[in-house]
């Protein structure tokens, strides 16, 4: 075989990288953390529900750690980030809430004022379509997984929040950096399966004022209350309440969906 301009010519190899072939998310970030940023950080292993998540990419061109690190946790349920002592911890979307994980509850009649939104309709899907496996060569995504609501809630109505049933006007299609760090098919049909469960419904947003008596409430934290707040009004029908029960599960009934009452702390 004869190769012109040999010199000049693009060369791409499959190798594994210095983690192996099978690399969760959380091994991957303490990596990065210890080896590239020399940050003595406590190693997490992360859930069992997510050990079969595996992830492998490269990387050819200088870049940000920060975004790097962005970018690698947008595509799993964990949540890394610094913590009010400068510690840097994993928090972590569970696919399953049964009241028993660490949280801190908040009573209703500590609460000074508060109100409620939800998150933004344009941010419902009904249909995903997870673009994966790049060719390195090309830049296109050789591999996709797809998956609709109706097929997985049977419950669930499209025409709850007006959307067509056809999901044509409610689809999201993953071709960006998200999809340059998954190669592996049950990898991507999990996390195409867990971004449409995440989507599938607005989520109900709590904006509270608290005592000085909840200042270990950080970043992260996940908490519950005792109770509806105020008149026992369920914002948009939601029954919050830390001891709701539906289905045998805890939490309320969404559009066929179990939405759980415990919430994961966005800013302070």
């Amino acid at each position: 075989m004869l190769i012109d301009d040999m010199q000049e010519q693009d060369y791409y190899a499959n190798v594994n990288g210095r983690l192996g072939a099978r690399s969760t998310m959380p091994e991957i970030i303490n990596d990065i953390m210890k080896s590239e940023l020399n940050a003595d950080v406590v190693v997490e292993t992360g859930l069992q529900e997510y050990k079969n998540w595996l992830y492998s990419f490269t990387i050819t061109e200088k870049v940000n750690s920060k975004s790097l690190i962005e970018n690698l946790s947008s595509v799993s349920p964990y949540i890394p980030h610094y913590n009010n002592l400068n510690d840097f911890k994993f928090d972590v979307i569970r696919s399953l809430y049964n009241g028993s994980e660490e949280n801190t509850t908040i009573l209703s009649s500590d609460c000074i004022k508060w109100s409620y939104k939800r998150t933004k309709i344009e941010e419902v899907f009904t249909s995903i379509e997870y673009q994966y496996s790049e060719n390195y060569a090309t830049g296109n995504f050789e591999k996709s997984a797809t998956n609709d609501i109706e097929s997985l809630l049977p419950g669930y109505a499209n025409s709850y929040y007006g959307l067509d049933a056809s999901n044509e006007d409610s689809k999201l299609i993953i071709e960006d950096d998200r999809s340059k760090f998954i190669r592996d098919s049950v990898t991507a049909e999990n996390y195409a399966k867990w971004m449409l469960f995440w989507h599938c419904n607005q989520h109900l947003i709590i904006k509270a004022r608290l005592p000085l008596q909840y200042l270990n409430i950080e970043v992260g934290s996940l908490v519950t209350f005792d109770n509806i707040l105020g008149e026992g009004v369920k914002p948009f029908g939601i029954d919050y309440k830390k001891d709701t029960v539906n289905n045998g599960l805890i939490g309320d009934l969404l559009n066929g969906q179990q939405v759980f009452p415990v919430f994961l702390c966005t800013s302070t």
